[in-house]
């Protein structure tokens, strides 16, 4: 619960000076690529306003480095820098799929959700996913442990894995459940660069087994069960 209160205060930070009128920017430093657009979600979930945000990450820089008559804005004789997303880029399933780098087109490719496989009797119905999970890993380090929660719904879960040795918590994503099996991945930093582990996760009632894959670096037991909703 103290854990819940200190990340909604952070998440409201942005939120609290905006309001005080203090002109406020975003930056990747420090932060892995695949958790940026969870995280503005959070910021817009805790109270920021989506054009508050996009000033954010467009504008409010331009003007903080004196770089307003060349970027910030979609301007005739500015630089082509643009993002171009199948939705608005805050909302939960928008994907990117244009990027222009001073005029240089990048195209990414679109994501699409896995269709639910159905068994030889008719679809099985999912496992409750959603709410909060202690773990355990073994790792030749010793035992790792931790929370991870999931909320949202049936083919748009949001996760986070809060270990307990750390303060930084990780974005889960991927996040599927095929029957009584869950699956996901995070990302982590690990001897100067970003590690992906893959989890595949047993659900029974209100416990689970399972493995979490980090590529080279082996493949791991895992063990959790539901905590009470507080």
């Amino acid at each position: 619960e103290r854990r819940q209160e200190s990340l909604l205060q952070h998440y409201s930070q942005a939120t609290v000076l905006a309001e005080a009128g203090v002109p406020i920017s975003f930056s990747m430093l420090n932060m892995k690529s695949k958790d940026f657009h969870a995280n503005v979600r959070k910021m817009i979930e805790n109270g920021l306003s989506p054009d508050t945000v996009l000033a954010a990450l467009t504008t409010v820089p331009a003007k903080m480095l004196g770089v307003d008559k060349y970027i910030g804005t979609v301007t005739a004789g500015k630089m082509a820098n643009l993002v171009i997303s199948t939705g608005r880029y805050f909302a939960e399933k928008s994907q990117v799929r244009y990027v222009f780098v001073e005029g240089v087109l990048y195209e990414y490719e679109i994501k699409k959700k896995k269709d639910k496989k159905k068994s030889s009797g008719g679809s099985e119905k999912p496992a409750r996913i959603v709410g909060n999970w202690s773990f355990e890993v073994e790792t030749p380090g010793g035992a790792q442990a931790g929370t991870i929660t999931i909320t949202g719904d049936d083919g748009d879960f949001q996760g986070t894995l809060y270990p307990d040795d750390e303060e930084d918590e990780s974005v889960l994503y991927d996040i599927d459940v095929e029957g009584n099996v869950l699956t996901f991945s995070m990302d982590m930093e690990a001897d100067g660069g970003s590690l992906t582990i893959e989890f595949e996760l047993t659900i029974e009632d209100d416990s689970f087994t399972g493995e979490a894959s980090a590529g080279e670096a082996g493949t791991f037991p895992i063990t959790g069960e539901r905590l009470p909703k507080s």
